[in-house]
């Protein structure tokens, strides 16, 4: 019995050893805490740069202390970081990251608890070396704003363009185009203009240069002669300047002349008859085609009108009330020709040098007399002597005596009838018509007409027309 007890108790004491007993005696275990992550150490990169303009790359990252939670960051940016070992991690560095030269950051981040951000490597991204192809525009005007096309390779965002080893603010299109604008204080000088781009950052230099040129205006000094008669057939223009060359060209009033090179200071125009035909200030400049467009400023040519010469009218005489076209026949007359009606303009139509038309309404011819004559505009020109145009007022019949008539037995006859035709308004050189017969008066007035009428004028019955 006592055996059995004693075994019972061993074996009571070794399940309370196994399985923990309850009771008020007993106590519990402590939980067990998890260990400090240790703070990462960064001691080499590999590779250890990288190009500007890479794509996406994997660099390598050594150390001690990473964790599997470890991070890696490229100038405070997260990357995709994989886990390899303590002393071992693997980033992605994303090609937004690597478009420009830069000297970055490297660091490694552990979580705590412990843990905290490693030392800072630096990182080199090398900037390529630009090279720059000519330019667009090769010349520029000088004082004239443009803008500058600037093709090459190697470009990045922060390429910077460089005037004759100054700086300046640069537009980045793409890897083979930047763009500046250029002031005119920035081609204030004639001649050529070096420019280059600059890459910064690590690996980063400067272009070999390229340049354009800056290109002077072409400028008229004199012209000889500088006043020509208008309607002359031609004239022979020397144009004394600068900055002429092969491709300039003389204009009159915009339209090209035939334009002979001498020298750069010196053309000989062949002005046409065409651009001579009327008087007043032309405006001659120089047109430079190449290398760049150009033109000069303006000089005057004074195109000299005549002295108008009026010889004719025809009619001479027109009927009051009714509006109408009077021929000029002349000389010196322009296509810049005005017809002056007492001394007041009216509408004019150039014919040719010796010939004008006018135009009168019918309020302007009032019976009487009325002057007539032409104007020329300066320079030169003038206005001619005037000649008169009658304007009379229609005749008007009141009445026939007699008012009728015996036909004529035969059409051939030879005999007359006497017709006194009353009215007014007659002139001294008037005449009648009856049934289409002129009749010139026997005896008249300036209110009565007699008339011998033709018997073939009175053959037939009925009623005839009479006309004064």
């Amino acid at each position: 019995m006592n055996r059995i007890f004693g075994l019972s108790a061993v074996l009571s004491v070794a399940l309370c050893t196994l399985t923990g007993c309850t009771g008020g005696s007993a106590s519990s275990t402590p939980t067990q805490q998890p260990a400090a992550n240790p703070t990462p150490a960064v001691t080499a990169v590999a590779p250890a740069s990288l190009s500007a303009g890479s794509t996406t790359q994997v660099i390598t990252i050594t150390g001690t202390g990473f964790v599997n939670a470890a991070a890696a960051y490229f100038n405070g940016v997260a990357l995709q970081t994989t886990y390899s070992n303590a002393t071992t991690l693997q980033a992605t560095v994303p090609a937004t990251l690597l478009v420009n030269g830069q000297t970055a950051s490297i660091i490694v981040t552990t979580p705590s608890p412990g843990g905290g951000n490693s030392n800072t490597v630096s990182f080199a991204v090398n900037a390529p070396t630009p090279t720059v192809t000519p330019l667009s525009p090769s010349y520029v005007l000088q004082g004239v704003s443009s803008v500058l096309l600037v093709t090459g390779a190697g470009f990045e965002a922060n390429s910077a363009v460089l005037l004759n080893g100054s700086a300046h603010a640069t537009n980045f299109l793409n890897a083979n185009s930047l763009q500046i604008a250029l002031a005119a204080a920035d081609v204030q000088s004639a001649g050529s203009v070096q420019v280059t781009v600059n890459n910064p950052g690590p690996g980063g230099s400067t272009s070999a240069a390229s340049s354009f040129v800056v290109y002077l205006a072409p400028s008229i000094a004199s012209l000889t002669p500088n006043n020509v008669a208008a309607g002359s057939p031609s004239l022979q223009l020397t144009v004394t300047g600068s900055n002429f060359n092969a491709n300039s060209v003389v204009q009159v009033d915009g339209a090209a002349q035939l334009t002979t090179f001498v020298n750069s200071s010196n053309l000989l125009a062949t002005v046409s008859a065409a651009a001579l035909a009327n008087g007043r200030v032309a405006s001659v400049s120089v047109h430079n085609a190449a290398p760049t467009l150009a033109d000069s400023a303006a000089a005057n040519l004074q195109i000299t009108t005549p002295l108008p010469v009026l010889s004719a009218l025809n009619p001479s005489a027109v009927a009051s009330g009714q509006a109408a076209t009077v021929t000029l026949s002349g000389s010196g007359f322009q296509t810049s020709s005005s017809v002056l009606w007492n001394g007041s303009a009216r509408t004019t139509t150039y014919v040719n040098p010796a010939s004008l038309k006018v135009a009168l309404t019918a309020a302007d011819l009032q019976p009487g007399t009325g002057q007539i004559s032409v104007v020329n505009p300066a320079p030169g020109g003038g206005t001619s002597t005037a000649l008169s145009l009658t304007v009379i007022t229609p005749p008007t019949l009141s009445s026939l005596s007699p008012a009728t008539v015996q036909a004529s037995a035969s059409y051939s006859s030879n005999t007359t009838t006497a017709i006194t035709i009353n009215g007014a308004n007659f002139a001294s050189n008037a005449f009648a018509t009856v049934a289409g017969y002129k009749v010139v008066p026997t005896t008249q007035s300036a209110t009565q007409m007699m008339v011998a009428v033709p018997s073939a004028a009175l053959y037939y019955t009925g009623s005839v027309n009479v006309l004064a």
